[in-house]
């Protein structure tokens, strides 16, 4: 007797069970697939490493995974790019380039996702000056619904890459990407507690000076946790200092134990916020290491998260209000909110379009409830003009898409195109995107 297959997204806000999950190994096999499941009437989401909290991938039908598509396929130092099977994860691509003595521009602080997955969601880091991953994305093979497969570029066909940059998988299935990379470099962090007053009171100096800037503010303490990161020529330090273990110590074991006691005993949640900021130092020499390496975040801890976009100017104005209605409601909670910075692109689905960006996360400790909290800080960010990171919870319909992504129609017009069928599409996408 078969067992069902259940499949679960990383935060568990997403199970079920797929039809039939398919693992193809080359482009060929993705040809197949998608040939196969249009002369069974079936449809198709492809799904990376689950790492996104809405049901973009859910189907009763194929979920593909390209798990075993993976690596790069060529680099041309002359054009300063790198063409990457779908599959990879970023994790691997970041080592794979490093060898090569090449480098992303820009990272999230999840490396864990594979690459079309994560650029197809409009997955970011942070810095004033640099667009989401996708940007960095020149060129793709895609195959559609009819197992086309096609080849575009931003010369060639540079409508057709701003659609497929963020496309949550509706145009058809990106095999293959081609990103603009960039010589190696070295990054040096600064990272400790300062008063949320004084660092939103600077907070044009931190984004303008810095080529990464972030800050976490930790609810009812007053206090919160800026991530200062510049270029540097001083070399890595393969040694970490007394101060950087202690850090992780206290990123990973005291946060997960503070974390596991506020999710049992909610009441507590304040009292370890404020004991938590206590062992926070308030000065950091820094460190320094290869981008790859300090890009991301070990993630031990699993979380509910919400994420918008805002126009970067009104992030003072937002965060106020969030602060406010946390304060007022006592939301019981012992997680941080991020706020990071993302340059404005010409990504027609992208929440950074046509417009530099910030980004507000608010989070929550799986198994803590959350929907309360979340329910009264969304309308504070459409009172923003605000947009959903697409693979984070939020209760966006058609009529918001519509409002906010003039470029929508045409999206759509080109998906009709490619897949008239609408074979990569679950009722969620169709609810979202066909109204």
């Amino acid at each position: 007797m078969l067992l069902p297959m259940i499949w679960k997204s990383w935060a568990e806000t997403v199970v079920f069970e797929p039809g039939q999950m398919v693992h193809p190994s080359s482009l060929e096999g993705i040809v197949d697939t998608v040939k196969g499941a249009a002369r069974g009437g079936k449809s198709i989401r492809v799904v990376g490493s689950g790492h996104s909290w809405m049901p973009l991938v859910r189907t009763d039908h194929i979920l593909v995974s390209l798990d075993h598509y993976q690596g790069i396929e060529a680099i041309d130092k002359d054009k300063m790019t790198a063409t990457v099977r779908a599959g990879t994860t970023l994790e691997q691509l970041g080592a794979a380039l490093f060898e090569q003595g090449l480098a992303m521009e820009n990272l999230g602080d999840i490396h864990d996702q594979a690459l079309a997955g994560a650029l197809s969601t409009g997955t970011h880091g942070t810095g004033v000056t640099l667009g989401s991953l996708s940007t960095q994305m020149v060129g793709v093979t895609l195959v559609t619904a009819q197992g086309e497969v096609l080849e575009w570029d931003e010369i060639s066909h540079p409508d057709e890459m701003n659609a497929v940059r963020v496309s949550l998988g509706m145009l058809g299935i990106i095999a293959r990407i081609t990103l603009r990379v960039v010589p190696t470099y070295r990054l040096k962090v600064e990272q400790y507690k300062e008063p949320l007053t004084k660092i939103i009171a600077n907070l044009e100096e931190n984004i303008q000076n810095n080529r990464h800037f972030e800050f976490f503010w930790f609810p009812y303490t007053g206090y919160a946790i800026p991530k200062r990161i510049k270029t540097t020529d001083e070399p890595a330090v393969e040694q970490k200092s007394s101060r950087q273990v202690f850090n992780e110590i206290l990123e990973q074991s005291v946060v997960t134990s503070f974390f596991s006691l506020s999710r049992s005993f909610s009441f507590l949640g304040r009292a370890l916020n404020n004991v938590f900021i206590a062992l926070v130092a308030d000065e950091d020499p820094g460190y320094v290491d290869h981008s790859y390496r300090v890009f991301p975040t070990t993630r031990t801890l699993r979380f509910q998260e919400m994420e918008y976009s805002i126009p970067a100017e009104l992030l003072p104005n937002c965060l106020e209000e969030i602060i406010h209605t946390v304060e007022v409601n006592r939301f019981k909670m012992f997680f941080p909110t991020e706020c990071r910075w993302v340059k404005g692109d010409e990504i027609w689905l992208s929440p950074a379009y046509q417009r530099d960006s910030a980004y507000i996360a608010v989070q929550q400790t799986k198994g803590s409830p959350y929907e309360d909290y979340f329910r009264q800080i969304e309308p504070i960010f459409h009172h923003y003009d605000g947009r959903p990171h697409w693979g984070k919870l939020n209760t966006f319909r058609h009529e918001h898409v519509a409002a906010c992504y003039p470029r929508l129609p045409d999206f759509m017009a080109l998906r009709q195109q490619l897949a008239p069928e609408q074979m990569f599409l679950n009722d969620y996408l169709k609810r979202t995107f066909m109204g």
